[in-house]
C-alpha cells in the first residue's frame, strides 16, 4: 500500500520531464536554424548568390531569435 503514493508522483514528474525535454529540443532546433542563418549570411557576404529559400531563412532570423528568447525565459 505504501508504494501507491510514489506512483502518484511519478506521472507528474514524468510530465515535467517531458516538458523540459520538449523545451530543450525546441531550443536546440532554433539554435541550429540560427546557426544555419549565420552561415548563409557569411556566404552572402563573400559574394555567393543565395537561392530564394535561403533568403527566406535569413528573413526569419529576428522571428527565430525572439522565439528562442521567449523559450529561454520559461521555467
Amino acid at each position: 500500500m505504501e508504494s501507491a503514493a510514489p506512483t502518484a508522483i511519478k506521472p507528474q514528474q514524468n510530465q515535467q520531464t517531458q516538458q523540459v525535454n520538449e523545451k530543450d529540443r525546441k531550443i536546440r532546433q532554433l539554435e541550429t536554424k540560427l546557426n544555419d542563418i549565420l552561415k548563409l549570411k557569411e556566404k552572402q557576404k563573400k559574394g555567393d548568390i543565395l537561392q530564394k529559400n535561403q533568403l527566406e531563412k535569413i528573413n526569419k532570423e529576428t522571428e527565430l531569435q525572439d522565439e528562442l528568447e521567449k523559450l529561454k525565459l520559461l521555467p
